[in-house]
């Protein structure tokens, strides 16, 4: 047997160099070193743009509620999704209600709890100059 068949009798071994290997992952590292900062970036910018069509389209809804109702509809500011809080701070939660008896602003009375929007664990800062916003029977925002 020569050794020119010695050379074509071995099977030619498929796969990566240590080198490539290395390469590869310097590549894939440097990627991850970039990507990581813009991925934290979009999620954060996500949340906002969530948060606030949700609360756009909840101000929507209360609008809808009091012309098709033909009757006064506040939204509110709440922080356990059952009542009104004295707060400014609109990133835990929210209340649509029929806001036809009693304290304006407040659920009380026979007022009818529409919608509950909560959301403990935001991490959006929602601050308002008020407590609640009332629409009344035509669509105009009353006191």
């Amino acid at each position: 047997m020569t050794t020119h068949d010695m050379k074509s009798s071995r099977c030619s071994s498929a796969g990566f160099t240590l080198i490539e290997l290395m390469i590869t992952v310097a590549i894939a590292s440097v990627l991850l070193v970039i990507g990581i900062p813009n991925f934290t970036e979009f999620v954060a910018n996500n949340r906002i743009v969530s948060t606030t069509n949700e609360l756009a389209a909840h101000l929507n809804i209360t609008r809808a509620q009091a012309i098709g109702r033909n009757t006064a509809v506040s939204i509110c500011a709440s922080a356990d999704g059952a009542s009104c809080g004295v707060s400014t701070r609109w990133d835990t939660g929210w209340i649509v209600f029929t806001d036809n008896t009693g304290v304006v602003g407040e659920v009380d009375g026979s007022d009818e709890v529409l919608r509950v929007y909560t959301d403990a664990n935001s991490k959006v800062n929602i601050l308002g100059s008020g407590t609640f916003l009332r629409f009344g029977p035509t669509g105009a925002v009353i006191n």
